[in-house]
């Protein structure tokens, strides 16, 4: 891939998420609403998302895309203990 279009392929996830994050979020905010609507209050999508606690093997993946991609975009998980 020409490094142009991983470019503007990267400017359109920024404008327009897709995957599996961004299915994990619709879902999430769909939880919201029906959580709402059964009387819970100050849910967030974020009280939904499934974030993973990352191991060594995807640590050491990603840091392999990292060096190949270094101005790729990377969406973080927040770790929410409870």
């Amino acid at each position: 891939m020409p490094e142009r279009h991983y470019r503007e392929y990267a400017a359109y996830y920024r404008e327009q998420p897709f995957g599996l994050w961004r299915d994990d979020f619709r879902f999430a905010y769909l939880l919201t609403v029906i959580a709402s609507m059964f009387g819970v209050k100050g849910q967030t999508p974020s009280d939904f998302m499934p974030f993973y606690r990352p191991d060594e093997e995807s640590n050491a993946l990603q840091q392999a895309i990292d060096e190949v991609f270094p101005d790729a975009v990377i969406v973080q998980a927040r770790l929410k203990t409870v």
